[in-house]
């Protein structure tokens, strides 16, 4: 009877540490995501995700298709900004509160499945992971979709584990909203069968196929808006295919493991270049992750992510963790890492690239997170506890240089010189790189202190300024120069001012010796990335 009740009141101390060490690892957590939220410029893509969620609910999952991309996080962004307002603050907040959630998520699962210590040391590492806390601070659908792809795992686990109503509703919905998200997220359904196929669970399969029919139901809406739009078809497959090509491919998995675990700088400063097409693509421009740096640093990274993983899945020390389903959730972890990441290798290797190195595998930080997190709790604390510390360094080396350098292509002051400058009868001219974080920035309420006072339209943003775009071909690369020369003769009407923002090398090449003869030569706007060419009109 003593020994029971000292083991009791044990239990209960060790709790009562738990509880607090997981609350400062989130506060960490957020902390880390919260810091410099807002300092970087919008990126292109964070711009058209704006514009998107900007329009009337209704018309959102219609014009989802054109980004490639299901529409979970424009709403989400467009109750956002219909509370806050526009701006980067309400673009990434569903970002921030998805990311700032998953570290409590995986600490629950992990102390669930394998005890208080695995838990936490899961959490601390989706804490200070680079890669999370970089898409926790824009606006994409990247750290919504592995508190998702967990919550799926974990409901997946119950609902094979006994059979209640919740787990059915749970399982459904989690991973219907998974693939709202992004379509990694229908990787998740291969990887149940497997899962479920492996384990012999009796009567798993059915239950398996019910929720899966449940979530087709929900997703029947996704339908109409994924029929092919052959532009952003061609617009993807440029990008895609030359990234692939230069991962290379029989790397991928190995990368995708190292930039999960702490191996990646994000955004990379790196100054490898991609060749696409006729232009060499900075790896930064192309949203690409570079790795820590010196090798000794690579090595350190790669020997604690194998010990700690092989630790976590080997049957050693299992006596230290709490009995009951060990074997299975192992499984289970490894599944869902190794599946998603082998199905998306083969189809990018035999049919299309559909596999970016640190990007969509960011879907799978949790399952590694825990494995790795079980692995240290294994081990005795004075190691488990020094492999927490190399992760940290890891981490460090990468998270420094990410907060001292902000990324800016000028566009948020562009459009402030342009919102206090353009007047009406002015045309403003750019080609499409700039034109989604320009004509955000331009939106009303956006900038703070605009006057918008302008007639006429820009676009469908109906930012007041009047525009022409200068379309660019499909693969992002050049502008299309007789496009150019008929919007010089064009032009040739323009009483007004023409500010012109050029992107790319020939579009001042071919357009601004042709407006020349509109008004002489131009004076130009200094700004960060590259002046305003303003043409005074006659």
């Amino acid at each position: 009877m003593a020994s029971s009740g000292n083991e009791t009141l044990e239990r209960k101390s060790s709790h009562a540490t738990v509880w607090p060490i997981a609350l400062a690892i989130t506060a960490i957590g957020i902390g880390l995501r919260l810091y410099r939220w807002t300092a970087d410029e919008l990126w292109p893509d964070e711009a058209f995700l704006g514009y998107v969620s900007g329009l009337p609910l209704s018309e959102i999952l219609s014009l989802t298709w054109k980004e490639n991309t299901p529409p979970l996080a424009h709403y989400l962004v467009a109750i956002s900004e219909r509370m806050f307002g526009p701006g980067e603050a309400a673009l990434r907040l569903p970002s921030l509160i998805g990311g700032s959630l998953l570290a409590p998520a995986t600490f629950l699962a992990g102390r669930r499945f394998f005890g208080d210590r695995a838990g936490l040391f899961a959490a601390w590492i989706v804490a200070l992971s680079p890669i999370h806390i970089f898409y926790s601070q824009i606006a994409r659908a990247y750290a919504l979709l592995p508190l998702l792809a967990l919550g799926s795992a974990v409901a997946l686990y119950f609902l094979t584990d006994r059979i209640r109503r919740l787990d059915v509703a749970l399982y459904s919905l989690l991973t219907a909203a998974a693939i709202y998200t992004h379509q990694w997220g229908a990787l998740l359904v291969p990887a149940a069968y497997i899962y479920v196929l492996l384990a012999r669970i009796p009567g798993g399969a059915k239950r398996v196929l019910i929720c899966h029919g449940i979530a087709f139901v929900l997703c029947l809406p996704l339908i109409p808006s994924l029929r092919p739009n052959p532009a952003q078809v061609d617009v993807v497959r440029s990008f895609y295919d030359p990234v692939w090509a230069a991962t290379p491919p029989a790397l991928a998995i190995p990368k995708s493991l190292e930039v999960l675990w702490a191996g990646g700088r994000y955004p990379t400063h790196t100054t490898k270049k991609i060749e696409m097409g006729d232009r060499m693509l900075r790896a930064r421009d192309a949203g690409l992750y570079g790795h820590i740096s010196p090798w000794v640093w690579r090595i350190g990274c790669w020997l604690s992510l194998a010990y700690l993983l092989l630790t976590g899945l080997l049957p050693v020390r299992d006596d230290v963790l709490p009995a009951g389903g060990r074997k299975g959730k192992r499984r289970l972890l490894a599944i869902f890492l190794l599946a998603p990441l082998g199905m998306a290798w083969i189809v990018s290797l035999v049919i299309t690239p559909i596999y970016l190195v640190g990007r969509h595998d960011v879907m799978l930080l949790p399952f590694i997170a825990l494995l790795a997190g079980l692995g240290a709790a294994k081990l005795r604390r004075p190691v488990g506890g020094a492999a927490m510390g190399l992760y940290t360094i890891l981490a460090a080396t990468s998270l420094v240089p990410f907060y001292l350098v902000t990324y800016s292509d000028g566009n948020r002051e562009r459009a402030g010189l342009l919102s206090r400058r353009v007047r009406e009868g002015d045309v403003v001219i750019y080609t499409g790189y700039r034109q989604n974080p320009i004509e955000y920035y331009l939106r009303p309420g956006t900038l703070a202190g605009s006057s918008l006072t302008f007639p006429s339209v820009m676009g469908e943003w109906r930012t007041g300024i009047p525009s022409r775009r200068i379309e660019e071909d499909p693969n992002w690369l050049a502008v299309d120069a007789e496009e150019v020369a008929r919007e010089a003769e064009r032009l040739r009407a323009v009483r007004g001012a023409i500010y012109l923002i050029p992107s790319t090398s020939e579009l001042l090449k071919t357009l601004a010796p042709r407006l020349k003869q509109h008004s002489g030569s131009p004076h130009v706007l200094p700004v960060d990335g590259g002046g305003i060419l303003v043409f005074d009109g006659g």
